[in-house]
């Protein structure tokens, strides 16, 4: 699963790494999801999520 978020369009890639299109959050959104997760230890529900398609 991948975030989906607001952008970009086309898919973006990192460190040679292709992610799938609207994978961006912001970063106030990464700190909610990673303070979850280190909660619960669950996928954060803060964040809508998307399958990864190979």
């Amino acid at each position: 699963m991948s975030a989906l978020g607001d952008g970009p369009d086309e898919e973006p890639i990192y460190a040679e790494i292709e992610f799938p299109p609207r994978c961006e959050i912001p970063v106030g959104r990464v700190e909610e999801a990673l303070t979850e997760f280190l909660r619960t230890h669950q996928r954060p529900t803060v964040v809508k999520w998307q399958p990864v398609v190979e």
